[in-house]
Parts: structure tokens; sequence; C-alpha cells
């Protein structure tokens, strides 16, 4: 009985716990848009292809979530909408009562995405995408803004974020639309530069991938991508090795090895008579007194607990042999 009460606290907190974290999990799928409206159209889950205008919005659920392309620029931020094929710059529109799914990267440095009045902040990071899944009950014009310090342009990092019923959507989306230019890897390389306080400015057409060549950082015309450079000569057309990595050249300026006698093998898999006769950089302060130490393989090199002498700022003592 004495143990029995504070068990039984413990056991209801992990319980409320671990069913509230999962919850604000912002990768998993809203399971609800209020109380008692499901995110279910007809009986079909969301997660299925759905036609968005036969689905609609009511008792019967939710119709298939809105995908917002999200990119932290400096200082100001891209939205794409795939499914309309526009983007906008500092200005977001969702209905209200439909789902949102955001995919949020950065082109340069971490940043984090937050509306308060529609859910939680999530941080965007160069080269990685993020997941957050939302949902806006009430129209309004909210503010939005990033939530964490990105350097000088930082404090007019903010945007306006507009929840309207369907019509309003539809008819926000034909205005951007019917205004600005189109949004291709040219267009975006300009726009990617720094700048600060940038007003509200609209897209009418999107290259098809932009938002997946900016996740890859390859939007400069000519550079590999992330992917191509991961999978190598396997998979890329820029060539490499499995083993190249994303920052060293493969072997044979990026063919690969002709043959096993060319693979290429680390100075940990050598024997000490294999590695050179280059300066032992590692050898201890006291070498000279010692020639044995000036082999590579000797076991006296193992000893480093000898203080070594002070020497002036931007030099070293260096051993010879």
């Amino acid at each position: 009985m004495i143990w029995g009460a504070p068990l039984l606290i413990i056991i209801a907190l992990g319980a409320l716990t671990w069913t509230s974290t999962h919850l604000l999990d912002p990768y998993r799928p809203l399971g609800r848009i209020k109380p008692d409206t499901p995110t279910i159209a007809n009986n079909v889950p969301v997660g299925n292809l759905v036609d968005t205008q036969q689905a609609g919005n009511g008792a019967n659920g939710a119709g298939k979530p809105l995908e917002v392309q999200v990119v932290a620029l400096d200082w100001k931020w891209l939205f794409i909408y795939p499914e309309y094929g526009i983007a906008t710059v500092n200005e977001l529109a969702a209905p209200v009562d439909r789902p949102i799914r955001f995919q949020l990267t950065s082109s340069s440095v971490m940043n984090a995405f937050y509306i308060p009045a529609l859910a939680g902040m999530i941080y965007t990071m160069p080269g990685m995408q993020t997941t957050l899944n939302a949902v806006i009950n009430k129209p309004g014009n909210y503010e939005g803004f990033s939530s964490n310090y990105s350097g000088a342009g930082f404090s007019g990092m903010r945007f306006r974020f507009h929840g309207v019923d369907d019509a309003g959507f539809q008819a926000w989306v034909n205005q951007v639309k019917q205004r600005g230019g189109g949004l291709n890897r040219a267009s975006y390389l300009q726009l990617e530069k720094s700048s600060e306080k940038v007003p509200v400015r609209y897209y009418n057409a999107v290259q098809p991938d932009m938002f997946k060549l900016v996740v890859e950082q390859c939007v400069q015309p000519g550079k590999p991508c992330m992917s191509e450079l991961m999978h190598g000569a396997k998979g890329g057309a820029h060539g490499g090795d499995s083993h190249s990595g994303m920052a060293m050249p493969g072997v044979n300026n990026g063919k690969g090895p002709q043959d096993s006698s060319e693979r290429v093998e680390g100075a940990l898999m050598k024997d000490a008579d294999e590695k050179g006769s280059g300066n032992h950089w590692t050898a201890p302060a006291d070498i000279k007194k010692d020639g044995a130490n000036s082999a590579p393989g000797s076991q006296q090199n193992r000893n480093h607990t000898m203080l070594t002498p002070l020497t002036q700022p931007g030099t070293r003592p260096v051993a010879n042999g």
C-alpha cells in the first residue's frame, strides 16, 4: 500500500506523457481536424488519392491534405504549391478545416518555421527535409516568422498566413496565377541571394522538381545532386565509385577502379613498412635522442607522455625522417 499509490501516479503520468508526446509528433498524419471531424473522406483514408472536389469538407471528413513545400531563404520564406503549380514569397494561404502537409527545408543555415496560431515550430535544415502536419480551424490573417536566429536579416523574416474558406482560397490561387513570373533555376538563384524585408512576391509557374533540387542542393546547372553523389557509379550520372563519398573524388577521375589492383587502401590498413618515408609528425619530441623512434612502426612511438617544449606561436617542433 505504501508503494502502490506512488506507483499508480507514475503509471498515470507516464501514460499521459506517452500518448500526448506521440499526438504532438509533427510527422504524424492528422487523425482529425476537429473534435467531431476525422480526416477521412467518404470512408477513404487521407493517404489515398482522393479527388479534392469530391471529398470536400463536412461531417463525412476532410479532403486530402494540401501539400505546401517550404524553403527558408536568407531572409525570406518561399512557399511552393505543387498541386497548383504556383509559389509565393512571404505569403501563405490555406483553406479552413483542410489538413495541410508541409515539407520544409533550408537553403543555407538552420531556421525554424513557426505559425503560433497553426502549430508548433519545426526546424528547417539545408540538405534535409522535415515534415509538419497541421490544420487551421478559424478564418483569419495570422503571423508567421522564423523562431531561430539565422543572421542579420532575421528580425524581418516574417510572413502572413491567411486562413480562408474554399472559395477564398481558390480566388487567392487565381490571383497568384494572374501575377508574377515563373520560378525556375535561374529565378531561384536570384531569389536565393541574401536580402532583407522582402515584399510579397508571386510566381504563376514553378519548375516541377524545384523543391527536390533545393533539398539536394543542386539548383545550379551542372552541379551534381546529393543522391547522385551518394549512389556513385551505381546510380549517379556523374560517376564515382561506391566508396568515393560526397566530398572525395572517385578513383580514375570518377570512373572507378579498373581492376582489383587499383583499389584504394587506407593508411590504417597498411603495415608499418608500407607507409612511406614522409615526415613523422606524431613522433615524440625527444626523437633526436633516440633514433629508433623515427621508424613509423616503432612501439616507442606509442609513449607520448613527454612534455613538448614551448614554441613560438605559429610554429611547432618538426621531427626528421
